[in-house]
């Protein structure tokens, strides 16, 4: 955990040329929306965003979130690969001062599970290469609230990502916490004597 912790604290003092909490992750690419709102932000795949573009994306993934009742304080966790579906989902949910659960999807369905039950993530976001595993997973975690991030089918006990992002607008929402709230969770799995246990 102190590892990544000193990676984002590094990325983040780097693209805001100040302190980690001066800087305020929250605020990241509405920063970089204002210095630089027509530079090159993301590159994937056959897609090309903009910081203002980036910044507009997360609002409006902040704004959806809110709009299914996620408020301050609640985990989101997210079992995606690189795409910009999970910027979206990392810098919204800071944006209304909820806490991002990041999961590695290398892990095996149990080590998810015990994740998602110890963190209390009310909502999971996900990618539809997972969406066979988080179907088995419904039932036994707390999340209530399902989000796919992804194209093509969407299960029907999930939300569609694009659509909720499209049904709102993408203004910055209103900051209600006082700039120290804990914005990022990462919990280990549980490692049990037997590695085998876990396939």
């Amino acid at each position: 955990m102190n590892f990544y912790y000193r990676r984002i604290q590094a990325f983040l003092s780097h693209f805001l040329k100040g302190g980690f909490y001066e800087a305020e992750h929250r605020c990241f690419f509405a920063k970089r929306a204002e210095l630089g709102p027509n530079r090159l932000g993301l590159v994937y795949e056959d897609s090309r965003l903009t910081f203002r573009q980036m910044n507009e994306r997360a609002c409006r993934t902040a704004n959806a979130l809110t709009k299914i009742g996620v408020a301050m304080g609640d985990r989101v966790a997210i079992l995606a690969q690189n795409c910009p579906e999970y910027y979206d989902t990392y810098f919204g949910v800071a944006k209304i001062g909820a806490i991002t659960v990041p999961l590695n999807w290398r892990l095996a369905p149990p080590e998810i599970q015990f994740i998602l039950e110890n963190s209390g993530a009310r909502t999971l976001v996900f990618g539809p290469e997972y969406t066979e595993m988080v179907a088995g997973l419904r039932g036994r975690i707390p999340a209530k609230d399902y989000i796919y991030a992804g194209t093509g089918n969407v299960p029907d006990f999930a939300r569609s990502m694009k659509q909720i992002q499209e049904e709102v607008n993408s203004r910055e929402p209103a900051w209600k916490g006082e700039g120290d709230e804990p914005w990022l969770s990462c919990i280990l799995p549980e490692r049990r004597a037997n590695p085998k246990d876990q396939c």
